[in-house]
This record gives structure tokens, sequence and C-alpha cells, in this order.
């Protein structure tokens, strides 16, 4: 297990737009429009191999090939978290975007051509999605570039009663660099689409 955020290597896979042609103050709406197909299409591999727990090989692979083809550095924390850095060309805060990645100890009946397909396992709690969400987020903020401060990209495991967020804090997560502010991400079907609920201090834990 590592103890500290180290650089690394993965496959790549083929998804979002490419990122080598960078188009600064590109709008965000066309960016999101052009993009949507490629995060849901990420969401559904998700959704179709969920892993439980703390021990996610698959999920952390699909997450690295992501963080290489858009060109982030990444490392492992603990062994299957992922930690990938944006540096902005100013110094300024290290802010950590954070999403989890285990799946639930579940049998999935929806009949949806995505249905999981590792029997007793599901992604029934969101993860998938905030996964993909995540990656999008990441293939614009490496278009774009950010002006000042670092971006800490967190991918965690074992969300789920497994003390996966206190194993990665005890591997190093908030160090080095240390974290300023952490934001975290949940999906909610009691809120209408395209609205972002944000709230001081601790949410949902």
């Amino acid at each position: 297990m590592h103890s500290h955020f180290v650089p690394g290597q993965s496959t790549q896979r083929n998804t979002m737009a490419s990122t080598s042609s960078p188009v600064p103050g590109a709008n965000l709406s066309e960016f999101t429009i052009e993009n949507h197909s490629a995060v849901v299409e990420l969401r559904r591999l998700l959704h179709q191999h969920p892993e439980v727990g703390l021990e996610l090989p698959n999920t952390a692979r699909i997450i690295e090939g992501e963080l290489d083809r858009f060109g982030i550095r990444h490392g492992r924390c603990t062994d299957n978290g992922i930690v990938g850095l944006i540096e902005g060309s100013e110094p300024g805060p290290v802010v950590m975007l954070r999403a989890d990645m285990d799946a639930l100890p579940v049998t999935e009946a929806t009949g949806h051509e995505y249905v999981s397909k590792s029997p007793g396992s599901m992604h029934a709690c969101g993860h998938d999605t905030h996964m993909a969400m995540q990656v999008g987020a990441i293939a614009r903020l490496a278009q774009e570039g950010i002006p000042r401060g670092t971006l800490k990209l967190v991918f965690q495991p074992g969300e789920e009663g497994h003390h996966g967020a206190e194993k990665m804090i005890a591997a190093g997560v908030l160090d080095n660099p240390n974290v300023d502010v952490a934001y975290g991400q949940h999906i909610w079907s009691g809120e209408p689409l395209g609205k972002i609920l944000v709230e001081s201090g601790p949410v949902m834990a």
C-alpha cells in the first residue's frame, strides 16, 4: 500500500474529446453538449462492471486510462485509490475534488441494456455517475487549464462502509500538496436536472 501520492502510468481508453488543441474560454454549454454522450458511455461502462469495497482493480484501470488520455499526472494512494493533479501557472490554494468508486453488494434487476454484468454487485448509489461526472469535469479542466493553485483529483474506493476515506487520509491523500478545501458530489433524484446544491461544512457524511 502506497504511503504517499506517487505519479504512475496506466493503459489508455478513448472516450471524450481530445485536449490536444486547447480552446481557452470556449463556451461551457457547447463543451457539455459535445461530451455528453461520452460521459454517459463511461458511466454505463462503469455501471456494467461494478466492484465492491476496497479492491477495485478494473475500475481503477478505467479511471487511470481516462486520466492518461487527458495528460493528467496521477498515481495510487492506497491500493486502488487514485490521485491526479492539475497545476496552475501561479501559486494558489489546493482544491480537492473527490468521487467515490465502489458499488454495493446487491443484485440488479432493472432490465437496462447496460445492466450489471457482475452478479451480486451493482452501482445502486450513483458512484458510477460520480466518477463519470468527475471525468467530464477533468476533460474541461485539462483543456482550459487553471490560472493559479492546484486541483487534486481524487477517486476513492471503499466509501460504502469500508473506511476508504480514512485509509486514504492515513496514506497521505491530503498532503503533498496540502489540501485547503475539498468538495465531494452526490446525485440526488429528488432535485431537478441541472440544479446544483451547495452547503458549507459536512454533507451526507
